[in-house]
């Protein structure tokens, strides 16, 4: 686990000096971790072996296999890419060299909290999506750029990521809610009760035939795959009012109060709201906690833009500490708790 905290402890180091270390010595950072994560073997996450099979399809099938696996189109092509250049580690290269640039160029382009941002990014979802969930980890990316233009008013590049991202992976539809609500100003009161009912819903287990009986009329196959799963009891070691999640849960309650009625600007409005979704969607969906996870998670992501925000509102002078806290405690999670990713090795 050694270079995982080498990782963090570069990142914090970052945050800490601030300005005082060049953009172009946090680009080649950024960038060795994309060989990091395209040289790695495959026993460090649970996913590769699946991506594994899905790439043995496209071999086995040639070209019109593509779009012949539950990966979808892109990603099918992509691995006919690597299989034609003899290098299968190309598609983990791919996506993760792709997502960390587009990531690190909306960072850039939000401009005023770059090294808090990286931290953040660097504590959990580096981890997260170019480690283990590659094609949504790329589909956030477009998508959350498409909801940066958007609210800078570039509708063409907006429509455009948008579209990208969703046919990368479908789940960043779920961002389109946006393309509605980005103008409404934040109700911090309206907010924390949806929070508090959907708690409450997941503690007592509340919604567990209805979110059941929609997933079946839908009859979505990614869905019923989950619901699957559900049955198999591979998932009965969901814990939903984990450590993290009631970290979430909290840390978007606080948000609800101190953003109330107040004045911000169209992205970080969306983003104190996609917070608040985040944990909202992982306690209404529980009864399909695969489904709960991958929702929430699309979300979550807009935690990097909302902690160094909550922080600097809470605090201007100790702010950053939040950033730590909440960084740190991300990345003990997904490592140890959560035993999400094995120690690194080479390919």
């Amino acid at each position: 686990m050694i270079i995982y905290w080498c990782i963090w402890a570069l990142s914090a180091f970052n945050c800490i000096l601030q300005k005082r270390i060049s953009k172009f010595w946090v680009f080649i950072f950024l960038f060795f971790l994309a060989l990091l994560v395209g040289f790695r073997g495959s026993e460090v996450d649970k996913d590769y072996p699946q991506y594994l099979k899905y790439i043995e399809i496209i071999e086995s099938g040639g070209f019109f296999s593509i779009g012949k696996t539950y990966a979808g189109y892109f990603f099918d092509f992509i691995s006919y890419v690597a299989l034609n250049l003899g290098w299968t580690g190309f598609v983990f290269m791919f996506y993760a060299g792709t997502s960390i640039y587009l990531k690190t160029k909306l960072f850039y382009m939000k401009g005023n909290d770059f090294s808090s941002y990286i931290l953040i990014y660097c504590g959990l979802f580096l981890y997260l999506h170019e480690f283990t969930q590659i094609r949504v980890g790329l589909a956030i990316a477009f998508a959350y750029l498409a909801i940066y233009y958007l609210c800078i008013d570039d509708k063409k590049k907006s429509f455009l990521c948008f579209a990208v991202s969703v046919f990368i992976h479908p789940s960043a539809l779920v961002l389109g809610v946006f393309y509605i609500l980005r103008k409404e100003r934040f109700n911090g009161l309206i907010w924390f009760f949806l929070l508090c009912v959907s708690m409450l819903a997941a503690y007592f287990d509340a919604l567990h035939y209805v979110i059941l009986s929609v997933a079946q009329i839908f009859n979505i196959s990614i869905i019923n795959l989950y619901i699957d799963i559900l049955n198999d009891g591979a998932q009965n070691d969901i814990n939903v009012y984990g450590i993290f999640p009631l970290l979430n849960a909290v840390l978007a309650g606080i948000c609800c109060f101190y953003f109330h009625e107040k004045k911000i600007d169209s992205f970080n409005n969306f983003s104190i709201k996609s917070y608040l979704l985040s944990s909202i969607s992982w306690f209404l969906l529980s009864p399909i906690p695969v489904l709960a996870g991958r929702t929430s998670q699309v979300f979550l992501f807009a935690a990097v833009f909302c902690i160094p925000l909550l922080g600097r509102a809470i605090s201007k002078k100790y702010g950053m500490l939040l950033t730590f806290t909440y960084s740190l405690l991300s990345f003990i999670a997904f490592l140890y708790v959560g035993s999400l990713l094995n120690d690194y090795q080479y390919q």
